[in-house]
């Protein structure tokens, strides 16, 4: 049983985390990262929909574990 909520917990914030990066990703213009973190905010931004759907995917089965 804790592991199913910790599953569910951990999908649930990384989901959450990658959603809002993303959103605050593109409304910050791209002067305000510094050149020695371009490449990581850049390949974050390249994997984010993979981020997203594992982080939902965790949850969703954090979640049948917690209701079986």
């Amino acid at each position: 049983m804790s592991f199913a909520v910790a599953l569910l917990s951990l999908g649930l914030l990384v989901g959450l985390g990658s959603v809002l990066t993303v959103a605050a990703a593109g409304r910050t213009p791209t002067d305000a990262v510094p050149a020695c973190c371009r490449r990581r905010v850049e390949a974050f931004a390249r994997r984010a929909r993979v981020t997203v759907l594992a982080g939902v995917l965790a949850a969703l089965v954090g979640a049948a574990f917690l209701s079986s």
